[in-house]
Parts: C-alpha cells; sequence; structure tokens
C-alpha cells in the first residue's frame, strides 16, 4: 500500500502498539505548529474543487450510473447481487482479480493439450 502511494503510513501488526501509534501521531498532528495553516489550505482546495465541478455533479453522475446498473439492459448487476445475498461461491476467480493465474492457465492447457 506504501508503495502504491495509498497510504502514508504502515501501523505495527498488534492492536495495542497500533492504537498508541495512532494516539501519538494524532497528538503530534494537533500540536503542530502549521495546523490552522494546513486546515485553511485544505479549505481553499476543497473551495476551488468546488467551484470547477461541484459534489453534487459527481453525486449525479454516479447516480446515473448506477440507474444503468439497476434498471438498464445488462443483467450482471442483478445476477452478481443474487449470488452475493445468497452466498453462491463462484466456481472461479475471474482472471482480472487472480491475475498470477493468467500466464499459468495458458501454460497449464498446453501441457495437458499433449
Amino acid at each position: 500500500m506504501l508503495e502504491l502511494g495509498l497510504a502514508t503510513r504502515r501501523l505495527p501488526g498488534n492492536v495495542e502498539s497500533a492504537d498508541w501509534e495512532l494516539l501519538r501521531a494524532a497528538a503530534e498532528l494537533a500540536a503542530s505548529p502549521d495546523l490552522a495553516r494546513r486546515i485553511a489550505a485544505k479549505r481553499a482546495r476543497r473551495a476551488g474543487d468546488e467551484a470547477e465541478k461541484p459534489l453534487a455533479a459527481y453525486r449525479e453522475e454516479e447516480l446515473r450510473r448506477m440507474r444503468r446498473n439497476f434498471y438498464g439492459f445488462d443483467p450482471s448487476y442483478h445476477v452478481a447481487r443474487y449470488k452475493f445475498i445468497r452466498k453462491t461461491p463462484k466456481s472461479r476467480t475471474p482472471v482480472t482479480l487472480a491475475v498470477h493465474r493468467a500466464n499459468a492457465d495458458h501454460s497449464d492447457r498446453r501441457s495437458t493439450m499433449r
């Protein structure tokens, strides 16, 4: 996660240590002399983002896509929801998720065809 930029720090593995680290980091942030400046900068960025494209526009776009999923001609959403609700196991993990199998599948097929 750190390598992908999806997280800025990694917490210790046990709960007590992780709690302590979170409390320490929160206290450090609250005591930071530039906290007010950082909050003001965040507000300014948010106002700029909102002026460029309001949050309501993102919401409307998402709702439009959701309507297509719910009421469109492609039944795959409803099939997936049905299987999820009833805990129907997948017969196989899709290759898009099991990327480690992408090349193995082709080589396995070749070896069984011989």
